[in-house]
């Protein structure tokens, strides 16, 4: 008995241009009606501010980049690491695509195009070539944009032409940013992976752990390394890594072209929670966009904790802390991964934010913000059920501060990664004396910033809606940034205590009173999260308002 065809994969017809015309103008009638009033003047005249504050900005942030050159040992230590560094990022972008594409990504396909349009009886390389069409565009345009701005900043600190680095950066992050839409697309269209999802994650592991070798071992033969040493053309010049951009390519054209084992199911499912992300983006939604992560990663608790805590005073005593404490021994691997990750290039950028590159203090900040809303996630998810916590005897708050508490001991042992880190790469025993003493500080600013980030405690979330545009366009920046910023401010000693060593001043002299500052803000921010529900609701009773 012949085998019979699975439900995923109708009979595929040669589409008449009857079928490509109105597949075309369907397509096009959606993105009018999306449109809505607005013309396609407008949408250039936005294109081309968006465009124009973007240079502005990335222009502004390199005027604070330190223009000179670093040194002899420094250039050889570029020459010689660079490449396994820079390919430990492609790994890990190459692993994100491997996990998507076995997630069911990486198309987020209109649940009407899945019904009408995919299960129809066309070829579902000429529906979907579109969506393929524009996530490439999309990567390659991403991809240039980031390593055109590494290749600028590598300019202005390594010997070579600034826009042979341009050249060299947009090459790489090309390559990395399409290659992971390559992967992505090539697994999607696997049934063995689709079967068995952790044969992607093991592939994935495998990749991110050649290049941890490459590091380690001071090697250069994971495929990340490859591609890293298209990075460094202008230090070390040889052609044949672009046989990865090559390889790159001929991956994306076999996605491009086996698209039609899409898994209809995990499609459909992607699609729904796709949606579910663009509205929580719209509404600022942090807490939202967690969740629906980790439900597009697969990601669930473990059913059995790391550890078993047996009840106690341990138990009495600290109820939200035992609480805690169970939360965190639940926590699967690709969550412990992920943040130890966030901490390791952390720790390299604060290496190069030592080193004299200080826009990589942003990088720092985006990270130290990524694991604090992972450290937070007891926090959050009392503040998901706020009924149970005011109807508990219990003073509310400081239930909250407990969470909190156990949030900064998290990112206090994050925050010691990224120290150690930075101190291995640099040999620094003047970083080390700075980070030392403001770990702590800083870690406990960066929980607050992830606290604060996760819902507008004890504040009317439509509040902004009766403001109007002028004053509600900042607020939402605002609204964006200032947790960032948090997250961030233990980079300001550092800085300080750079400048310092750099004059020859005394380092404590310089970044003492900067670490005593980042104490006072985060001790700030846990007093405005202890007061902020009492503040919110005087000021409602003043004004008359429920």
């Amino acid at each position: 008995m012949p085998d019979e065809q699975p439900l995923d994969d109708p009979p595929l017809l040669p589409a008449p241009p009857e079928a490509r015309a109105a597949l075309a103008a369907l397509h096009g009638t959606v993105r009018a009606r999306r449109r809505g009033n607005i013309g396609a003047g407008e949408l250039l005249y936005r294109a081309y501010t968006t465009v124009l504050l973007a240079l502005f900005g990335f222009y502004l942030a390199l005027g604070i980049v330190d223009d000179a050159p670093i040194g002899v040992g420094e250039i050889d230590w570029v020459r010689d690491h660079g490449a396994a560094w820079v390919g430990l990022v492609a790994a890990m972008s190459l692993a994100a695509g491997l996990r998507s594409g076995a997630g069911g990504g990486p198309l987020a396909i209109d649940e009407v195009d899945l019904h009408h349009l995919v299960m129809s009886p066309i070829d579902r390389r000429i529906v979907l070539g579109p969506s393929m069409r524009r996530l490439a565009l999309g990567a390659v345009g991403l991809g240039a944009v980031g390593g055109a701005a590494a290749g600028e900043l590598a300019s202005r600190r390594l010997p070579g032409g600034a826009w042979s680095w341009v050249a060299s950066g947009v090459v790489c992050g090309v390559t990395i940013a399409l290659g992971a839409v390559a992967v992505a697309l090539a697994t999607a269209s696997t049934r063995l992976l689709q079967r068995r999802p952790w044969i992607a994650t093991l592939v994935a592991s495998i990749v991110v752990g050649a290049s941890v070798v490459d590091i380690s071992r001071d090697t250069g033969f994971a495929p990340g390394s490859v591609v890293g040493r298209i990075a460094l053309w202008p230090l070390t010049f040889a052609p044949w890594p672009i046989v990865a951009s090559a390889i790159v390519l001929g991956l994306f054209v076999m996605g491009y072209a086996r698209i039609a084992g899409l898994s209809i199911e995990r499609a459909t499912r992607r699609a729904h929670l796709v949606r579910q992300v663009r509205f929580a983006l719209a509404q600022q939604d942090v807490r939202s966009l967690i969740l629906l992560r980790r439900q597009l990663g697969f990601e669930r608790p473990r059913t059995r904790p790391l550890v078993r805590l047996g009840t106690g005073r341990f138990e009495d005593r600290a109820p939200a802390l035992y609480r805690d404490a169970r939360s965190y021994l639940r926590w699967p691997v690709q969550r412990i991964v992920r943040i130890a990750a966030f901490a390791a290039v952390g720790g390299i950028a604060l290496a190069g934010l030592w080193q004299g590159t200080t826009a990589l203090a942003i990088g720092v900040a985006l990270l130290s913000y990524l694991s604090s809303l992972e450290a937070v996630e007891p926090f959050a998810q009392e503040l998901d059920h706020p009924l149970l916590l005011d109807a508990a005897p219990v003073n509310g708050s400081g239930v909250l501060l407990a969470h909190l508490a156990a949030a900064s001991v998290i990112m206090t042992m994050s925050w010691a990664i990224v120290a150690v880190v930075a101190i291995a790469i640099t040999g620094s025993a003047d970083l080390a004396v700075v980070a030392a003493l403001a770990v702590v500080p800083a870690a406990v600013a960066a929980a607050g910033g992830g606290a604060i980030s996760i819902k507008p405690i004890g504040v009317d979330a439509d509040a902004g809606l009766m403001l109007p545009s002028e004053v509600a366009g900042p607020r939402a920046v605002l609204r964006l940034v200032w947790p960032i910023a948090l997250a961030g401010i233990g980079t300001v000693p550092v800085i300080l205590a750079r400048e310092a060593a750099d004059r020859g001043d005394d380092l404590l002299a310089v970044s003492g009173p900067a670490i005593a500052g980042v104490a006072l803000v985060a001790a700030l921010v846990v007093t405005w999260i202890r007061v902020r529900d009492d503040f919110a609701a005087a000021a409602a009773q003043a004004t008359g308002r429920r």
